[in-house]
């Protein structure tokens, strides 16, 4: 998938996408990695926090997000004995503000209890995705009927539970398929898939091409 921005963006990345920049001449602005080893850390843990960095966002920064990235910039140039502490503080400001810009919003007629359950159901995916849970599986921990879980996924991002499910699978493994050498029948089988040749199936039915023509 291809964006394009004419205009400021706050875009939030999570480790498990593949992805790159292609930067206009001219293009001002601020890039913060973090480790994903250290994220937890940084975050204090926080199980919001986390949730939320952990599904991609594009949105239009707040004045405070820009100021702290100022800050951080500033530091980072600084030769100061506490840079170090200085900028995992701020880092960790900015982390707050993005998971904050990158609440969930309700459909409309939604309500909090939505938007938590969209965030609840993503905590258990990164939990449970290698294990091949149908949404039936989700709703049942998430005290749901899976009607009701698929009608709120299609009022968050107009598709099916199912169909949730799979987009998240299916992003692990182009992050294994860019990121390792690994066969793609193994990549498969780490995701739960019993039959290689289904997991090609739902792949290109999500991705429009094959796992190896992905890898290229």
């Amino acid at each position: 998938m291809r964006r394009e921005f004419a205009r400021p963006v706050l875009m939030n990345v999570p480790p498990d996408h593949v992805h790159g920049f292609r930067f206009s001449q001219g293009m001002r602005g601020y890039v913060l990695s973090v480790p994903s080893e250290t994220l937890p850390d940084i975050c204090y843990r926080d199980e919001t926090v986390m949730a939320r960095l952990a599904k991609p966002a594009f949105l239009e920064p707040s004045a405070p997000l820009v100021a702290a990235f100022g800050r951080l910039h500033g530091w980072h140039e600084s030769p100061g004995e506490l840079r170090a502490p200085v900028l995992r503080a701020i880092a960790c400001e900015i982390l707050c503000l993005a998971a904050s810009q990158a609440r969930p919003r309700a459909a409309p007629g939604g309500s909090p209890r939505q938007i938590q359950l969209i965030e609840s159901f993503e905590t258990l995916l990164q939990a449970h995705l290698r294990e091949r849970w149908r949404a039936g599986d989700y709703a049942r921990a998430l005290g749901v009927s899976p009607t009701h879980l698929t009608r709120i996924c299609r009022a968050a991002a107009g598709i099916s539970a199912s169909a949730w499910i799979d987009r998240a699978t299916v992003t692990e493994a182009c992050r294994q398929l860019a990121y390792t050498v690994r066969p793609v029948s193994q990549i498969s089988y780490d995701l739960g898939y019993e039959d290689p040749s289904h997991f090609s199936r739902v792949f290109r039915r999500v991705m429009g091409l094959s796992p190896s023509a992905y890898r290229g």
